[in-house]
């Protein structure tokens, strides 16, 4: 993705789509669908987190698990309220 232009375009264009597809949905009432970008969840590490560039090994689950913690907790404390 760093060398080729098209593989960044489609990622981000497939971000959009979904951020844009939780915002439709959030508009409309649905207070229970998120959005997170999941080429955030292996940082900081990046590829290095993975096997492949794409699937992650033990470090990346780490970096997932540490990155989504506080995504669910905040999640959990909004939907207490």
């Amino acid at each position: 993705e760093n060398f080729q232009a098209a593989p960044r375009r489609i990622r981000l264009a497939r971000v959009k789509f979904q951020r844009d597809l939780v915002a439709r949905r959030r508009r409309v009432g649905d207070k229970h669908i998120h959005f997170l970008n999941g080429s955030e969840l292996l940082e900081p590490d990046g590829h290095e987190g993975t096997v492949d560039t794409t699937h992650p090994n033990d470090t990346g689950f780490y970096h997932m698990a540490v990155n989504l913690e506080p995504v669910f907790k905040r999640i959990v404390k909004k939907a207490r309220r």
